[in-house]
This record gives structure tokens, sequence and C-alpha cells, in this order.
């Protein structure tokens, strides 16, 4: 009986030391999951912050195309002009 009594005792401290090994692995798994969300949430920042910069770009590309589609117009009207003339 007594030995019963001792390997009862001996599998329940296994059991607890096994609990705190799984609660210590939990701390450590929630800890890289909160690291990993605030590393996720920065990088949708700066895609977001990209996007925007490369809209703001593209405006920019759009009015230089269009500014020199007007000097093109410019440059090429004064000759035409004075062949009419």
């Amino acid at each position: 009986m007594e030995k019963k009594m001792d390997a009862i005792n001996n599998i329940e401290k296994r059991i607890g030391a096994l609990e705190k090994d799984v609660n210590k692995q939990f701390v450590a798994i929630e800890d890289r999951m909160k690291k990993v969300d605030e590393r996720v949430t920065r990088l949708k920042d700066k895609v977001d912050g990209a996007d925007i910069r490369a809209a703001r770009l593209s405006e920019r590309v759009q009015e230089l195309e269009k500014e020199r589609n007007t000097l093109r117009d410019n440059v090429s009207y004064p000759p035409s002009q004075s062949k009419r003339n």
C-alpha cells in the first residue's frame, strides 16, 4: 500500500512539473505571438504608407506627362505658325 502511495505522489509531482512546463511554454508562445502581431501591425502601416506614396507618385507622373505634352505642343506650334505666315 505504501508503494502505491509513493507511486501516486511521484506521479502527482511529475504532473505538477509537466503543468509548470506547459504553462511556461504557453507564456513564451503568447509573448512571441504579441511580438509577431506588433511586427505585422508595423508592416501593415508601412505598406499603407507605401501605397499612399505610390498613388501620389502616380498622380505626379500623370501631371508631368501632361506638362510634357503641353510643352511639346508649344514647341511644335511656332515653326508651323511661321511656315503659315
